[in-house]
């Protein structure tokens, strides 16, 4: 009777660990860890002035340019400041607060649309306050009808012809005639850097050819609208020897005159 109850507890036995030996080894359960909570929000009073195109706050000089038909900007407001205010300096410009309490910024058209008429840019500030907690000026800038006028030569009102610059290379200051709050410049050459001195003068300045170039340099010079793409003009710059070659100033064709 003992040698049977013997043999069944070892059979028993064996089949158990035959078991855990066929069984998938399963990793511990760790409880999961508490959510993310994110950002702390403040405990105190806080106000947050953001740009709806990355969400990043507004820096202290911040300026928004208008064109002549626009409508105005939403710019994102966190807060827990129920009383916050924006007041604009300026009647053509309003400010106010929507529905998801974010700062709706909105501007009337500039200038007669039917004459195209150009005027200066006009400038408002519009002052936005929280309590202690929160003030800025938010600079606004709207512009009519924007031209550009370019003159390479000191005192003349066109210059069909290109601006002429040593093979040695120099620089030289290009009047800019614009109603325009800003411009932009670029250059299709890169031994030629045009640079904005201000408003009214762009300066360039060319690198001396390289001994080993024989043929004379052409670039173009684009001056644009920095908040309008399609309001530009250019003008062209080449090295002084290419008139001497000739072409399209017809130096080789004359008529002589009794």
């Amino acid at each position: 009777m003992n040698h049977t109850r013997f043999f069944r507890t070892a059979v028993l036995a064996l089949g158990g660990l035959l078991l855990c030996a066929c069984l998938p080894k399963v990793d511990p359960v760790v409880p999961d860890g508490p959510d993310d909570p994110g950002p702390e929000t403040p405990s105190g009073p806080f106000f947050n002035l953001l740009s709806t195109s990355n969400s990043s706050p507004l820096p202290p000089d911040f300026t928004v340019v208008y064109n002549r038909d626009a409508t105005g900007s939403t710019f994102l407001v966190r807060t827990n400041i129920e009383d916050w205010k924006a007041v604009p300096s300026a009647s053509w410009c309003t400010a106010h607060k929507d529905e998801q309490g974010n700062l709706v910024v909105l501007v009337e058209d500039y200038g007669d649309v039917a004459t195209h008429e150009t005027l200066p840019p006009r400038t408002c500030k519009v002052g936005v306050e929280a309590g202690d907690v929160f003030k800025q000026d938010i600079v606004v800038v709207q512009q009519s009808w924007t031209f550009i006028n370019i003159y390479p030569e000191p005192g003349a009102v066109t210059n069909p012809r290109p601006v002429q610059i040593p093979p040695t290379g120099g620089s030289r200051d290009i009047t800019i005639l614009t109603n325009a709050y800003q411009w932009v410049c670029s250059s299709n050459a890169d031994w030629l850097k045009p640079e904005c001195i201000d408003n009214a003068t762009l300066r360039i300045t060319v690198e001396p050819r390289a001994a080993s170039e024989t043929t004379s340099r052409h670039a173009t010079v684009t001056v644009t609208v920095k908040s309008d793409e399609f309001i530009f003009d250019s003008f062209e710059v080449v090295d002084a020897d290419a008139v001497l070659e000739g072409g399209s100033y017809e130096y080789g064709d004359s008529t002589d005159w009794d």
